[in-house]
């Protein structure tokens, strides 16, 4: 995922550049060919552009292009085709509405690069996330053709070649620009995740993100590496077979430090802060089929809540502290999801990792008033058609006594492995209608034989065992 968002990033610091050059440049020349052509003497990609428009007569300057859109490398590409002499190419791989740039033009003529914003309006791209990469990650390669004749670019000596550049890690000092930056970031945009190893395909949309108070200084991290993030954005998780199993409206704000201070690398270790809001929702969750009544120790109890397998939409808006790390989410608070059949807590240190669905979860359900009603009225009738007893209330407050909590059925659990087939424990001993009438049956028993034993046997009895133990 971090590849991902570095090869886009330097992508969008080449537009950067290009639009920077556009400027200092006559504005005349600047056209949707001159874009085009830099973008394709630099990545293995195709570009199509509809429109630039320029600014330079105005204390803030701007350009904007119109329609840009990368695709799968082809002949027009290499050879530096007009636009205009290009059939279109359908299906882009990577495609933006608007690219919007603002900077003061009179501060660059000095060069003082103060970029006011880089905004970037409905952009779309689709990922595929595969076990070896993305793929984006040829897009990035050094273009074999560049204005019809072999990339200078790859004609270097291989003695000189002592490191993958695609393996060099990425350090603040590998940033497109160093410079007063005032905000970057996109509206509207929509990103598509098919994650190849369980074909899973997680959709993005109504993506708003925007850094603002960027604050980087790569000679001075230690006082200068923040930038505040705002975010919102609805991300829908859907299973195998094209079903939306989740859907998760987010909004999130709050300052991060994008670069480990030490050796200027992108932070592995990012907080945030995450308000979930209402109608967010999820749906066929497997802990939640388990706590329905699956479970073997919920069966033999008669313990079964149907509204834990249903769709859960969140009530009220939720807030997370959480941690990224390494495709591993961790909470760093314990978060109550409130849903009308029940309420789900998970407690601070549980986690999921996105990469392979591994999880640790510790928490609870809290079923509510008309599940619990329902899930008691469901022990009662087992129990009196298993025991024959008229009034299963002794025996039903034997199964369920540790389980209430102010009238309502709670189920405390940790669960854990492949979050798509978990292994889910309940955290209480229950023991099973069968138990308890065996031992309704034994007790009986006990009563008919004192019954027929002689009298003074049974106190004699009683001595010896004493006398024994």
């Amino acid at each position: 995922m971090k590849k991902i968002l570095i090869g886009i990033s330097v992508f969008f610091g080449l537009i950067l550049a290009v639009l920077v050059v556009g400027l200092l440049s006559i504005s005349s020349i600047v056209t949707p060919d001159f874009i085009v052509g830099q973008i394709e003497s630099s990545l293995n990609a195709r570009a199509d552009l509809k429109k630039v428009n320029i600014s330079i007569f105005s204390a803030l300057s701007s350009v904007e292009l119109e329609d840009l859109s990368l695709h799968e490398r082809d002949h027009f590409a290499d050879n530096a085709s007009l636009l205009k002499e290009r059939t279109p190419s359908v299906n882009p791989i990577l495609s933006v509405k608007k690219v919007d740039l603002k900077l003061n033009f009179l501060a660059l003529l000095k060069r003082n690069f103060q970029l006011k914003s880089f905004l970037l309006i409905s952009p779309s791209v689709s990922i595929v996330l595969k076990e070896n990469g993305n793929s984006l990650t040829h897009l990035f390669h050094k273009p074999k053709l560049v204005f019809g004749k072999p990339n200078p670019a790859l004609e270097i000596k291989e003695e000189t070649i002592s490191v993958d550049k695609d393996n060099k890690p990425f350090t603040v000092k590998s940033l497109p620009i160093s410079a007063s930056i005032g905000k970057i970031g996109m509206e509207n945009g929509e990103i598509e995740l098919f994650i190849q190893r369980t074909l899973q395909k997680i959709s993005l949309k109504n993506v708003n993100v925007l850094l603002t108070d960027i604050d980087i200084d790569p000679e001075n991290l230690e006082k200068h590496n923040s930038i505040y993030l705002i975010a919102n954005l609805n991300l829908s998780v859907f299973n195998s077979g094209g079903q939306e199993t989740g859907l998760f409206k987010i909004q999130s704000n709050g300052s991060i430090a994008p670069f480990a201070v030490k050796t200027g690398l992108v932070n592995p270790s990012v907080n945030y802060h995450l308000t979930l809001k209402t109608g967010s929702y999820i749906n066929g969750l497997s802990i939640m089929d388990a706590l329905s009544g699956k479970l073997p120790v919920l069966s033999n109890a008669g313990i079964k809540l149907d509204g834990f397998s249903k769709k859960a939409d969140l009530t009220r808006d939720v807030n997370l502290e959480i941690n990224y790390f390494s495709n591993k989410i961790t909470l760093l608070n314990q978060v109550i999801f409130p849903t009308p059949n029940y309420d789900l807590t998970l407690e601070k240190n549980s986690w999921i990792h996105l990469e392979n669905n591994e999880h640790s979860f510790t928490g609870g359900v809290l079923a509510s008033k008309a599940e619990s009603d329902k899930a008691i009225s469901g022990v009662d009738s087992a129990i009196k058609a298993q025991m024959k007893k008229d009034n299963p209330v002794e025996i039903r407050n034997k199964i369920l006594g540790n389980l209430i909590k102010n009238d309502r059925v709670n189920l405390p659990f940790t669960s854990s492995g492949n979050i798509k087939s978990p292994n889910v424990q309940l955290n209480a001993n229950l023991p099973s209608i069968l138990d308890l009438a065996k031992g309704v049956i034994g007790d009986k028993l006990k009563d008919e034989i004192k019954k027929k034993l002689p009298a003074g046997v049974e106190d004699a009895i009683n001595q010896g065992l004493k006398k024994l133990f």
